[in-house]
């Protein structure tokens, strides 16, 4: 076995093959067995499991959509993207922005309803009957919500402390990282706020 034989994940592809991965092209028919001669039998089921993931995402169905050529791992082309396929991921990208939206706007709503009753100063029960709501439903919005709310604070303090460690500008930390200039400087400001 050599060093690069290993249960890849999508940060291995990356590094491994940046010419495909990291640009995120779209790939060639029949890379899963290129993958799987380079890295071995032994690694069949999560190189399956991780291009599954990969060209799943939305970034990857973007890059498929928009047409244009396949490439081997060396960044070369190999064939292009048919019609059926661009149909294919734009029918996937709807599907994937309609559950998006939909789970939007349920975290907002139970986002605004924690903050709600946080300001109310009614106990759960009070606030179900004020709102025509069962308290059974309440209590379970609000759970969900303090639960989003508690991980999207360790998010912004796991970007803030990456950001200190680095040592780097927040514009130049997200030119370094998988982080957006936009989620960074929205984690310092609401991690600020949070302190204050």
């Amino acid at each position: 076995m050599n060093e690069t034989t290993c249960l890849l994940k999508t940060s291995d592809l990356k590094k491994l093959y940046p010419e495909v991965f990291k640009s995120i092209k779209p790939l060639k028919i029949g890379i899963y067995h290129d993958l799987i001669a380079i890295h071995g039998e032994q690694n069949k089921k999560i190189i399956r499991a991780t291009l599954g993931f990969w060209t799943q995402h939305a970034n990857y169905l973007f890059a498929v959509a928009a047409g244009g050529f396949r490439y081997a791992l060396d960044g070369t082309t190999c064939g292009e993207i048919s019609a059926v396929e661009i149909e294919d991921a734009k029918n996937k990208l709807d599907k994937i922005h309609s559950a998006q939206v939909k789970e939007n706007a349920e975290k907002k709503y139970r986002s605004q309803l924690l903050k709600s009753f946080e300001s109310s100063g009614l106990t759960r029960y009070e606030f179900a009957q004020k709102n025509s709501m069962t308290e059974t439903d309440v209590s379970s919005a609000l759970d969900k919500a303090t639960n989003e709310r508690k991980a999207r604070m360790e998010q912004r303090q796991k970007i803030v402390n990456k950001l200190e460690k680095s040592g780097l500008s927040v514009e130049e930390f997200a030119e370094h990282s998988k982080y957006s200039l936009h989620a960074i400087k929205k984690a310092v400001t609401k991690l600020k706020k949070d302190v204050t």
